[in-house]
């Protein structure tokens, strides 16, 4: 080329030449794209398809694996913040497991398993903070209403299933609270 810049079949050399160094880079890109992919590693994916659609944007291969690396890496992010959230029902820490379904929500708005397990996680959490506050004033339950509708909770409470061993600890306790606040004091 540098003897005859003019020469046609130089310059249809160096093109072709050129072209199978892109193809060449490119493919090696995809590869190593969907060898990090099936490794569950996403960012490198999602780095070596980027590079791949780089070097030929208009490749619907690169634009496919971006899209199919990004739907793995959500799907995974869902499935271990549920997994995680099932934990912390099974432990009783039900603000965590509220804010771990919130997150799984935001990645997936309509994913039911999140939405059912966020309002048990908000029911759970409601009994637990509403036997603690009654634990915490028990002369509130010298008053006979208050007392007939701490019973009927207290009863509506220990028909639940799957109660762990916070719940219970708290049940045991209501009751004992509801037995000696019955027993009227002498003057």
């Amino acid at each position: 080329l540098k003897l005859d810049p003019e020469t046609k079949l130089a310059k249809q050399k160096l093109k072709e030449t050129n072209q199978l160094i892109a193809d060449k880079q490119f493919n090696a890109h995809m590869s190593a794209g969907y060898s990090a992919l099936d490794k569950k590693n996403f960012s490198s994916a999602l780095n070596q398809f980027n590079k791949a659609l780089k070097i030929n944007p208009k490749s619907s291969s690169a634009k496919t694996a971006l899209q199919q690396t990004k739907h793995q890496a959500t799907t995974l992010n869902i499935a271990n913040t549920l997994k995680q959230a099932t934990i912390s029902e099974k432990e009783e820490n039900w603000q965590t497991a509220i804010d771990l379904y919130t997150n799984a929500l935001k990645l997936e708005k309509n994913l039911a398993a999140a939405q059912t397990g966020k309002q048990r996680a908000e029911q759970r959490l409601a009994i637990q903070q509403r036997i603690e506050q009654i634990l915490s004033h028990p002369e509130r339950l010298s008053d006979k209403n208050v007392h007939a509708e701490t019973t009927a909770y207290y009863q509506k409470v220990e028909q639940l299933n799957d109660k762990g061993p916070i719940l219970n600890k708290q049940l045991a306790d209501l009751e004992n609270l509801l037995q000696v606040s019955a027993i009227p004091v002498k003057i």
